[in-house]
């Protein structure tokens, strides 16, 4: 791009100083304009970049603390603790209702957000999506957690990771990177 840039400022420079016909003023206004926009496009790469989040520890010693933790105090029943120690990429659940498998599930999201990995819940109803959030919500209370920003269906922590919440419509997570939790 630094390339495209300087080539452009040369022949703007050779056209205002050699050519001053209606054909080369139209052809200068389209190189300024052509300027303005690879300027821009650096600005917005530079702005990312700037941005940038630190990568990611899979075996992020809190993260890990964090597991351990919620493992020995968190009351969980001997299943749930087996779905949570689980290092599977994938992990299909074949479940029935009311088994605490969102409970376990929010804690896990939890626990890979704090590692520094982007989590999405998509739910089947946006209640349901608000109760996962709400699980979430309790974990990071209980084990000391804060939030940069927290609103009702997103909550960013202080490593820049979020979690965010989506409901009904398996289209609305596209777009978005990071663990997916369909429940």
């Amino acid at each position: 791009i630094d390339n495209a840039i300087n080539f452009t400022k040369k022949k703007i420079e050779e056209l205002s100083k050699n050519d001053q016909t209606p054909q080369g003023v139209v052809m200068l206004s389209e190189l300024v304009s052509a300027l303005a926009k690879l300027e821009n496009g650096v600005k917005k790469v530079k702005s990312i970049k700037d941005k940038s989040r630190p990568i990611i520890n899979m075996d992020s010693p809190t993260a890990n603390e964090l597991k351990k933790r919620i493992l020995e105090h968190g009351n969980l029943y001997a299943y749930q603790k087996e779905f949570l120690q689980s290092n599977d990429t994938f992990r299909i659940v074949l479940k029935s209702r009311q088994i605490g498998f969102s409970y376990v599930s929010s804690a896990d999201a939890l626990i890979g957000a704090v590692a520094g990995r982007d989590q999405l819940f998509l739910s089947a109803s946006e209640e349901q999506a608000l109760i996962l959030m709400r699980y979430m919500r309790h974990w990071a209370k209980e084990y000391g957690i804060s939030f940069k920003k927290d609103s009702e269906h997103e909550v960013v922590l202080e490593n820049g990771a979020y979690i965010k919440s989506f409901a009904n419509n398996f289209r609305t997570v596209q777009g978005f990177a990071g663990d997916i939790w369909m429940d």
